[in-house]
């Protein structure tokens, strides 16, 4: 049976340079039933050269925020780099979560890199179908969600 929009979490993207809860989109959601969603990708990995070392810390850091999210009571979608299913993409796994969580909406503060939040916006599309598309609170600007 197919769960009513009410019924839906929503969905909240948190990108890397975000490991922190006072942002304003973590006001938007309800915790316990909306789904925060992190996500390791390749393409990032590659987009700017950084050292192996750097790159460990910042993997590193991200987990232990999903861990500290989930023990303080919030549902996560964490998605490693070696998980099967990943496919390396922003776009790819927001695209990837929408359709899994079927989330009603989307929201995010706006990233640090500008080119990040183009993928993510990519990744969020129209969805398939009136009733099952989210509506996309992905800010357009630094002024974080919108809504």
């Amino acid at each position: 049976m197919a769960r009513s929009a009410s019924d839906r979490p929503r969905a909240l993207v948190v990108f890397g340079d975000q490991l922190t809860v006072r942002t304003p989109a973590f006001d938007a959601i309800e915790r316990g039933r909306d789904v925060v969603v992190m996500m390791e990708v390749a393409e990032e990995s590659r987009a700017v050269p950084s050292h192996a070392q750097r790159t460990v810390m910042f993997l590193s850091a991200m987990r232990h925020f999903a861990g500290d999210l989930e023990r303080d009571g919030h549902r996560v979608r964490y998605i490693r780099l070696t998980d099967p299913a990943n496919t390396g993409t922003f776009s790819g796994e927001v695209a990837r979560a929408v359709r899994d969580l079927r989330a009603t909406e989307i929201h995010c503060t706006h990233p640090g890199d500008h080119r990040v939040m183009e993928l993510a916006r990519v990744g969020a599309g129209p969805g398939p179908a009136r009733d099952r598309a989210p509506r996309c609170a992905l800010p357009d600007d630094a002024r974080g969600v919108r809504g």
